[in-house]
């Protein structure tokens, strides 16, 4: 078995040295570290990780278990981008998966992970039950959920402002003079459901009537929400903007309103931000969320949890920000100029 002296000797350097270029602690000089890495590569050498655990004085060698609603998601891959970021210079490793919003199979995940000895645990949950984390916490593991509420209270969690997002993102729609604002949504999970209600208190709030004919809460597929939109478009009575609830809707918004040529005369908001969304023309106003700042206090709250070994069940709510483009600013009463 090849030991880390092995590895110095190799590489010409101390064991000290070797040691800390493997476990990625204090500095050392590139031309060492090259020398270190080159020797672990051709001997073979698997640093034990567990072993490095029971050595440290202050345990900073952690496995996290991070499981999101897909990692293909824009939102998820940067909530995990930043979580893997503030968790690498502990020499901490992340196993990460997708639930696909499958509660049982997020379950089976979590029994899993816990068979590997993860230390904590981060997870966006899909809707349903959480009991299989509460019944988890309580055993002592350390849990913290994003992008969900806690259904118990008992488990910290880190969200966005759904609610006020969305309410911004109306309240914005009508000092447009928009009163016809056509909403593309589900209600299929608590944020769902979170900016719903936004856009109709944003709708209360600036005195514009609820008009059922152009609220669909049963959108969760593209091409199905570009359907609506077309179909919304050729009616008599067309709405002047529309929200779209999360950035596969607005994508599809957006390609519908091109393909009517109606994409400089008619508004529109998505929920969360899309890539190239500035390069449009117009370019598309969103309400962005941070999913950077969700994962970095998502991870700085499951360390403390796992130092100081508590369970805290706070609740953080991180801001969102409307960031005007152009389509979002499209006046009621007069079209879009470039």
């Amino acid at each position: 078995m090849v030991t880390i002296k092995d590895v110095a000797k190799a590489a010409n350097v101390s064991p000290m040295t070797a040691s800390r270029v493997v476990n990625r602690t204090g500095n050392v000089n590139s031309n060492m570290r090259s020398r270190v890495l080159r020797a672990v590569e051709q001997l073979g050498y698997v640093p034990n990780l567990s072993a490095s655990k029971l050595r440290a004085s202050k345990g900073k060698h952690w496995t996290i278990g991070l499981i999101l609603r897909d990692v293909s998601n824009p939102f998820s891959a940067e909530l995990h981008r930043s979580i893997e970021k503030s968790l690498r210079d502990s020499g901490s490793l992340t196993l990460t998966a997708s639930n696909d919003d499958n509660r049982e199979y997020a379950r089976e995940v979590v029994m899993i992970m816990r068979a590997h000895q993860i230390d904590g645990l981060i997870i966006a949950p899909p809707p349903g039950s959480q009991s299989y984390l509460t019944a988890a916490a309580e055993t002592g593991l350390p849990i913290v959920i994003v992008d969900r509420p806690s259904e118990s209270g008992l488990i910290p969690c880190v969200i966005s402002d759904n609610y006020e997002g969305m309410r911004q993102a109306t309240r914005h729609l009508a000092s447009f003079g928009h009163r016809r604002i056509a909403y593309l949504g589900d209600e299929l999970s608590a944020p769902m459901i979170a900016r719903r209600d936004g856009f109709f208190a944003g709708l209360d709030e600036m005195r514009i009537a609820r008009d059922e004919t152009i609220v669909f809460l049963d959108q969760v597929n593209p091409n199905q929400a570009r359907n609506t939109v077309s179909s919304l478009l050729k009616s008599p009575n067309p709405p002047s903007a529309f929200l779209g609830s999360r950035n596969r809707i607005n994508v599809a918004i957006l390609q519908a309103l091109r393909e009517h040529g109606q994409e400089k005369q008619i508004a529109m908001i998505g929920f969360d931000d899309v890539e190239l969304a500035a390069e449009l023309s117009p370019g598309m106003t969103a309400i962005a969320q941070n999913p950077a700042l969700i994962g970095q206090i998502a991870t700085g709250i499951l360390i403390e949890m796992i130092e100081n070994n508590h369970i805290d069940g706070q609740t953080v709510v991180v801001s969102t920000r409307l960031i005007p483009r152009g389509s979002g600013e499209i006046s009621c009463s007069s079209q879009y100029v470039d």
